[in-house]
């Protein structure tokens, strides 16, 4: 493992998206960011002040699972999971035996899974390899594999990334893949234009049981949406940590042109429709161009 206070500075994933430096809520979280007014503390959701409220919010997911279960069992070997955050998939990839290289840029992070690994016994914490470094780049120290049967981006976790950067991390998740492995990522989409909603504000308990307000604002005429969420507290008194990520709803036919241009060839593609109404989360399933398609003929489930 790594000491993840002493390597990368804490930036946090989001900070492309603040203008001048500076978080800046839109529609509705602007907002309630207003009528909190001085109690409310701005951070960058996965940053240490936000990070925790991220880790409680969004646990271990039952589609994400199944979905991953499904492509390991065609993949032998290690996984590096990139944007590895506090651990949510990190712990079921640990629990079906994989050796697991967990990369994130953020220490903030990385510091909630390092919580949640470390009551985990030691013969499982050893197939586990924490490093913090930037996903576009996949540097790694010769301390732990180099090559993966399964290099996997979920939670549309690659959608904080302009065009460049996602291609620049299917290029280099290629370039990690052993013999015969494959590349599972996610993203979210338009399902429908017509019942795609701009403004979504719902509530939801975390793990603590605590309760947060969770506002999703897509900006206009654009592809970037904006999450902000805080715990929802009736004392008048008390500071409230506004946790602020930004992610993109992207085009699906644009997104595999960026898997072509990577070097990569679809494989499957799984759909699951988002809570949120218009929307829906895309997984697909991609496997090195310049090797020979996997021979089992399976393919993920296309439902949806």
């Amino acid at each position: 493992m790594v000491d993840v206070h002493d390597t990368v500075p804490d930036t946090g994933p989001g900070a492309a998206f603040q203008e001048g430096g500076a978080l800046h809520p839109l529609g509705s979280l602007a907002t309630a960011v207003a009528e909190l007014g001085d109690r409310a503390r701005l951070c960058d959701l996965y940053d240490f002040s936000g990070a925790p409220i991220y880790d409680d919010c969004y646990g271990v997911d039952a589609e994400e699972v199944a979905v991953l279960r499904d492509v390991l069992r065609r993949v032998p070997g290690p996984v590096l999971e990139l944007a590895a955050g506090n651990g949510r998939l990190t712990l079921p990839l640990l629990q079906m035996g994989r050796e697991v290289t967990a990369l994130d840029l953020s220490a903030g992070m990385l510091a909630q899974l390092e919580g949640r690994v470390s009551v985990l016994r030691e013969r499982i914490r050893s197939r586990l390899h924490i490093q913090q470094g930037d996903m576009t780049v996949i540097d790694l120290p010769d301390s732990v594999p180099q090559e993966y049967g399964l290099v996997v981006l979920l939670l549309a976790s690659i959608s904080i990334l302009d065009r460049d950067g996602r291609v620049a991390v299917l290029r280099r998740a290629r370039e990690r893949l052993s013999p015969g492995g494959a590349v599972l990522f996610s993203i979210v989409v338009t399902r429908s234009e017509d019942t795609d909603v701009a403004d979504h504000v719902h509530e939801t308990t975390g793990r603590s049981g605590r309760s947060y307000r969770i506002h999703e604002v897509r900006q206009q005429d654009t592809e970037i949406r904006q999450v902000g969420i805080y715990p929802v507290t009736d004392d008048p008194t008390v500071a409230v940590p506004v946790g602020i990520g930004v992610h993109r709803v992207l085009d699906l036919d644009g997104v595999l042109a960026e898997v072509a241009e990577a070097g990569l060839t679809l494989r499957s593609q799984h759909v699951v429709d988002s809570p949120l109404q218009g929307l829906a989360e895309v997984f697909l399933e991609a496997f090195d161009a310049a090797v020979a398609p996997p021979s089992d003929g399976s393919e993920l489930d296309p439902r949806g």
